[in-house]
């Protein structure tokens, strides 16, 4: 499992949010969406309700929560789902408007 599949499925995991919503807009941690992605992998669901029940009982190897990663994401969500990056609170958050 490699960086470019965590970015893919992080892609597809945060295009599926969006389209679960029911609002316009949604806000998401960016390492919320990076956990998902690699439990997304592990275990080949996108599942929403299965992810974030999940979550609480894996663990992600600490080269995918690096800082590296994360950016890889942040880039990739953005340029393809047009989100916006915006710092609250100290943490990175994806801001995904529906079309």
């Amino acid at each position: 499992m490699d960086d470019e599949e965590i970015v893919d499925m992080a892609v597809a995991v945060a295009g599926r949010m969006a389209a679960a919503a029911r609002s316009r807009q949604i806000s998401v941690k960016l390492s919320t969406i990076v956990r998902y992605a690699y439990i997304a992998l592990r275990y080949r669901t996108v599942n929403l309700r299965r992810l974030r029940g999940l979550t609480a009982r894996v663990r992600p190897p600490q080269r995918v929560l690096s800082r590296y990663v994360h950016d890889a994401v942040a880039e990739a969500v953005s340029r393809r789902l047009g989100a916006q990056v915006v710092w609250r609170r100290g943490r990175r958050y994806l801001v995904i408007r529906k079309v």
